[in-house]
């Protein structure tokens, strides 16, 4: 315990009054002052060791708190994830048929349901309902047909098209018990036919996550319902079944849904961490008994005190033995000092210590001898001084001159300085500046800085001039310090500040002085170099982020492109391909943001077919303008040249983003897409204009200016219904620019908008019959025979391990899977893979580390290991494979990119193929069931030849469509078969927009008619 101030000065002020020896005055302030500081130590002590012990305990219980929680909700959400990929499957859609294939479906949906809660183990039921609530499969044996569940509010939610989570628990109608649900709607072309569910036990859910936890002894976890049911409880007979409400605890819990509280219940204070899991509604509560989880406190006071008490005794005894040692010889020097101070110079003190006592001993001893020569010594001294005075006056004026002379000479150096040198007191007031640093502050002269007491030091934030006080105080000056000074006029400004300390012959402080320079531009340029390294981070991260799901999307549909065998199948899979390759270019673009800004974009001129360019965009937004019935008209100028020198890929990303947000924002009308030229002086070039017209909802004029600012959007009630990054129109723009041209915008609120894209002198390509790129050359599984290998992929996203399984299963490969680099190490050690392919950012481990650690092993170095990453910048993949990796696989990754990458590392033969034979019509050619075949070479030769040739400039699917039909109409009616085949081909193909097919087809025809008429005549 601390002793008061006042009552210990008092005490020290008799002790000095008593005589009392040198000993005890040392001894007994010395064990006062120990106690009262090792007491003010150890409460100081105790009560911080008490708080962080108890902030530790409070963090601990709430730690257990949200790591349950978060797992409770990843888990919801996994279930939730199976019962929306169970919800797409076919055998669910075909048990919802009422036709004898549906009846078989539901054995197989029971079969399979069954095996579900088997395997898994915390379903407690899964079923399948109709729309009017019937239950027509499920994995218990007396459920189907004997239940309704029409009337609960799962499978109305499931209805609406939404996958739920249950808010509620609700009694099992089965067996009794408390039970929540997921449901989700099984549909078919935008029609539910059903709903698919799973039942969850409470019970069961909670010996999973809140009957483990267990903090100390007696603390324990429980969850209660939004309307205070308490659901799951480890102790049945505690709190199971009531509702916390009855609790004042429990209604504080309700009305604030997460926090910390301290409570009592039976009468024993508890400790308890609430968090609200967001999934299902649901409060989680972990507790402790505060007697249990405080006993460390206590027992910490009492050894701190015991403590205490044994360091003061020690420290009490070794602060006696010292003051005995010490005061026994300062005695006797005393005694000599008082022999010194009458006059008798003739004493020697007999005093031999070792220490600084025994050498005070000997100096005195040496002063009274040396006392005794001085005396005789001051009267020649006193002459020899008054001729020394003489000389030294001589040597004053000498010397003043000489300084008089240097003074000027280190004046101009001040005067005309580029830095801005000052002097300043100790309170910062400037007492000496140069020109230069009255510039610098943008006064009029020196003198008025001096003159009106401007303090150098005011115009930094008080928090640096501390810190700029402390540093001069320590080291004594300072070298470069970068702060923020204010000028005259208040604007700020950076500068560099060197300043010393210069002190008196004693060492006091006399003032401070240095100089400053304005480093504001080096400043800028070191913000700006800043900016463009985040901006570089942040471009880097976002490409990663992004293609995952990508490689995701065009994976898979490159799988399915090649398994499918129908027609419609095929074309839906190309147009997932179209619109995904179509957004990784625009995040290529994206990532190419910084180079369009500083006019660095390449633009890649060749010969262009806007046509095609225009039945893209309409595939990829047919099905979303279609559901919105809305009209959607393309028109092309029939004086447009057929290939002009345009970049594709430019000119189809800004129609992307254009198309696209007219699509987005127009409810009703119509979209419109045209092209239109007007020609220039040279006969060589054409202005070309590329318009998208809408009847949105138009765009308010305040808002026009700045919708092509980067990450800008309209405001109001669009920004909230659609969202999206605001980049779109920024990139059109910039792109637009970098291509000889601008981009115009009107637009009327409620009527709609019109975009204008404006290209000057677009060149009229010289080849009009360009070459079509070759594509390079692809590897194709079915090609190929791999060697049985083991291959470990490494990937924290499920969906990529899996594309990446599905492609090397097929090429006979085993596959290994690993979700981080630290799994990866281990598996990599255990099974000794033939090859790793490892994506690169991971959590736990990310990939670079891991290819080290892997690299550093000698029983795993010689592993080839291929680096997959989204980041596809050029200087970021060399310093990828740097890390020691043996390749580099891009986001999305391509079959043929991911095979010959394989094929350089696992042995493989390549397989005889015989190139697939072409379908041809003339097969079906007999010339004697040909029936009136002069008028049919008639027809052919002057109607359907000549038409051909206008669907090389454009093909608009409804005239593809009503051509193949009067073809048709033509071969029946001649009994032509060939003709019959190829046009049923050619109308199946424009019915569900199969562009490429099409275009094949229309390349054929002249040549199928003129060897029909050949064999004909």
């Amino acid at each position: 315990m601390p002793i008061p101030t006042g009552l210990t000065s008092g005490i020290l002020n008799r002790v000095c009054i008593l005589k009392i020896s040198l000993k005890y005055k040392i001894l007994i302030p010395t064990i006062m002052i120990i106690i009262a500081g090792m007491g003010t130590i150890s409460i100081v002590s105790h009560f911080k060791a008490k708080n962080a012990l108890t902030e530790t305990i409070v963090n601990a219980i709430d730690n257990v708190a949200l790591t349950t929680i978060n797992s409770m909700s990843s888990w919801i959400n996994d279930r939730k994830l199976d019962i929306r990929n169970w919800s797409n499957q076919g055998l669910y859609k075909k048990a919802l048929l009422t036709s004898f294939l549906g009846l078989t479906a539901r054995d197989f949906a029971n079969d399979q349901f069954k095996r579900i809660k088997q395997d898994y183990g915390y379903y407690q039921e899964l079923g399948l309902a109709d729309t009017t609530g019937e239950i027509i499969a499920a994995s218990g044996q007396n459920v189907v047909g004997n239940y309704n569940i029409s009337d609960r509010t799962y499978f109305k939610k499931a209805l609406e098209g939404k996958t739920y989570v249950s808010k509620h628990v609700l009694k099992n109608r089965v067996n009794g018990t408390l039970v929540f649900m997921i449901s989700s709607p099984i549909k078919d072309k935008g029609r539910v036919l059903g709903v698919i569910f799973s039942v969850f036990e409470v019970n069961t859910f909670a010996r999973m996550f809140t009957d483990p936890i267990r903090i100390g002894k007696t603390g324990y976890a429980y969850i209660f319902m939004d309307d205070g049911l308490i659901a799951a409880n480890p102790d049945k007979s505690d709190l199971f079944g009531h509702n916390i409400n009855k609790f004042d605890f429990g209604r504080q819990m309700l009305n604030t849904k997460e926090g910390f509280i301290e409570y009592e219940l039976d009468s024993q204070p508890m400790f308890a961490s609430y968090k609200k899991c967001g999934k299902m509604n649901w409060t989680l509560v972990v507790c402790a008994a505060k007697k249990e989880i405080f006993a460390p406190v206590k027992n910490l006071g009492r050894i701190n005190f015991f403590v205490a008490i044994a360091v003061v005794l020690v420290v009490s005894f070794v602060i006696f033995l010292i003051a005995e040692s010490l005061s026994r010889p300062i005695r006797k020097v005393v005694s000599g000092l008082k022999k010194m101070g009458k006059g008798h110079l003739g004493f020697r003190l007999d005093i031999h210590n070792k220490d600084e006592i025994g050498e005070i001993g000997q100096a005195l001893n040496k002063m009274a001898e040396n006392l005794q020569h001085s005396n005789r010594k001051i009267k020649t001294q006193t002459i020899l001084l008054e001729n020394a005075r003489d000389d030294l006056e001589l040597r004053v004026e000498k010397r003043t001159f000489e300084l008089k002379k240097a003074e000027e000479k280190y004046r101009s150096i001040f005067e005309n300085a580029v830095e801005g040198i000052f002097q300043i007191a100790l309170d910062g007031h400037i007492i000496n500046a140069n020109p230069a640093l009255a510039k610098i502050l943008r006064y009029d002269s020196a003198e008025e800085l001096i003159s009106n007491k401007i303090q150098i030091l005011i115009p930094i934030p008080q928090k640096e001039k501390d810190a700029l006080k402390r540093v001069l105080k320590r080291k004594q000056d300072i070298i470069g310090y970068e702060t923020q000074l204010y000028r005259k006029d208040k604007t700020q400004f950076w500068c560099s500040i060197s300043a010393r300390t210069i002190c008196d012959k004693l060492g006091n402080k006399k003032y401070y002085e240095g100089f400053i320079v304005d480093i504001s531009e080096r400043r800028e340029r070191k913000i700006a170099q800043a900016a463009n390294h985040a901006k570089s981070e942040f471009l880097a991260n976002m490409s990663h982020e992004i293609r995952t799901p990508l490689n995701a999307i065009l994976g898979f549909s490159e799988l399915l492109s090649r398994d499918f065998d129908d027609p419609k199948l095929i074309s839906y899979t190309e147009a997932i391909q179209i619109a995904g390759k179509s957004l990784l270019t625009l995040i290529n673009d994206i990532l190419d943001l910084s180079k369009i800004e500083a006019g660095m974009m390449n633009i890649l001129y060749e010969p262009v077919n806007l046509a095609i360019i225009f039945q893209e965009i309409e595939q990829i937004f047919r099905e979303k303008i279609s559901k919105k019935k809305l009209e959607f008209i393309l028109e092309m100028d029939d004086r447009l040249p057929r290939y002009l020198d345009l970049d594709e890929s430019r000119i189809r990303q800004i129609l992307l983003n254009l198309v696209g947000n007219a699509a987005k924002f127009t409810e009703k009308g119509s979209i419109k897409l045209t092209a239109t030229q007007k020609p220039t002086s040279n006969p060589n070039t054409i202005d070309l204009t590329l318009m998208v017209e809408d009847t949105g909802p138009g765009i308010a004029k305040e808002d026009i200016t700045g919708i092509f600012d980067s990450f800008t959007q309209v405001s109001g009630h669009l920004k909230k219904n659609h969202g999206g990054t605001g980049l779109g129109l920024a990139i059109c723009k910039r792109l637009t620019h970098a291509m000889n041209g601008q981009i115009i915008v009107t637009s009327t609120p409620d009527l709609g908008s019109f975009f204008e894209v404006c290209l000057k002198d677009v060149k009229i390509s010289s080849d009009h019959n360009p070459k079509i790129k070759p594509k390079p050359n692809a590897f194709e599984y079915s090609h190929y025979s791999f060697k049985k290998s083991k291959i470990l992929v490494v990937d924290d996203v499920r969906f990529n391990r899996y594309l990446l399984k599905e492609l090397l299963l097929k090429v006979n490969q085993d596959v290994l899977e690993a979700k981080n680099g630290k799994e990866a190490i281990s598996m990599a050690r255990q099974y000794a893979p033939d090859l790793i392919i490892m994506d690169v950012r991971m959590p736990v481990m990310d990939g670079n580390e891991a290819t080290v650690k892997l690299k550093a092993d000698p029983n795993t170095k010689k592993i080839p290991i291929l680096a997959l990453t989204g980041d596809i910048i050029s200087t970021a993949r060399k310093k990828t494979l740097k890390k020691g990796y043996d390749g580099y696989l891009t986001k999305p990754v391509k079959i043929d990119k991911l095979l010959n990458e394989l094929s350089k590392y696992i042995q493989h033969t390549i397989l005889e193929t015989k190139e697939k034979k072409l379908f041809s019509f003339m097969e079906l050619f007999k010339k004697e069931e040909i029936q009136k075949p002069k008028v049919m070479i008639n027809t052919l030769q002057t109607e359907f030849l000549p038409y051909c040739t206008s669907f090389e400039n454009a093909m608009v699917i409804t005239q593809v469509k009503g051509f193949g039909e009067k073809l048709l109409e033509l071969a029946k009616e001649h009994n032509a078969q060939p003709l019959i085949a190829f046009s049923r081909d050619l109308i199946g193909n424009a019915a569900v927009f199969d562009i490429i097919r099409i275009k094949k087809n229309m390349e054929k025809l002249p040549v199928l008619l003129d060897e029909i008429i050949q064999r004909l005549k």
